[in-house]
Parts: structure tokens; sequence; C-alpha cells
């Protein structure tokens, strides 16, 4: 089953090459020409990322976000801002991705292939598990099915 990305952006060339450079992955990708049909979109659809425009008239990207967080459906999804916003100066893109409370911000004009770098990052951050719960440690991938067989060991009944 291939992954669920809704992308909201008011520019039809974005949007375009988003969904181009999405699809070369076999992502299922749900392009949306404003925040209120994005909303509708991956609320119907509950996708496994939204990637979403900041200034986009009627309905902006922070209402989208407002919306998306007090939706219970798809509040824990995770979300890339995609904006023209400076990242310049005193507004460094970890300034806004913890100010919006998101995954990644990356800045228009943009590089296709670093977009889809980001995307497969927060795929594949989402199927790991940290091994350890110090700072730093390794971390290894868990299946569902080995959080499922996993017995819990009482190390007082273990021989010695």
């Amino acid at each position: 089953m291939s992954r669920k990305i809704v992308v909201i952006d008011d520019e039809q060339d974005v949007l375009d090459i988003v969904r181009a450079v999405l699809r070369t992955k076999g992502y299922e990708v749900f392009p949306c020409s404003g925040g209120e049909e994005g909303l509708e979109v991956a609320n119907r659809e509950k996708p496994d990322l939204i990637i979403c425009d900041l200034m986009m008239p009627r309905v902006s990207g922070l209402e989208v976000l407002k919306r998306l967080r007090r939706n219970q459906r798809i509040r824990a999804t995770p979300v890339i801002i995609l904006s023209a916003l400076s990242t310049d100066g005193d507004r460094p893109p970890e300034f806004w991705i913890r100010s919006l409370g998101v995954d990644d911000f990356v800045e228009k004009p943009f590089d296709p292939l670093d977009l889809l770098g980001r995307v497969e990052y927060i795929f594949r951050r989402a199927g790991y598990r940290s091994n350890q719960t110090s700072e730093g440690a390794a971390s290894t991938p868990e299946s569902e099915q080995d959080q499922e067989t996993r017995v819990p060991v009482d190390l007082k009944e273990l021989p010695p």
C-alpha cells in the first residue's frame, strides 16, 4: 500500500512539480489548490503526510495548521511547510519548525529532490524507535509483527 500525501498550495506549478517528484517514488498524491480543499481531502483520506504552503488566499496555511491540530482524526499527521517565507537572518528553518509545531520547513524556491529526501526522512523516522533512552543512542527498525510477539520477561524467573 502506497503512502498518501496531501499537498496544499495555491500555485499550480508547485502542485505539479511536487506531485511529479513524489509519484516517482510511488506515493499517492492529492494536490489541493487551497486550504479549505486541503482540509476536506485530508479529513477524507487521512494521509500519512501533509505538505502545505503558508501564504494562500482565503484559508492560509496557519489556519490550516490550527484546524488540523483540532481535528482528532488527523491531528498527529506529520506536516512539512513549503513556503516563500525567508529563512535568512533572524529566522532560520528551526524557528519556523518550533513556532509552528511542524515536522519540517522548506523554503521556496525549492529543490524537488531535497523535498523528496525530507519526505522520505519523515517516513523512515516513523518506522524507527529508540533502542536506548539516552540521547544519541542508535535506533533500530521495529515492525508491527515484532511489537505483537514481544513477551515481557521477569528477570527473577530466569535460570542463573
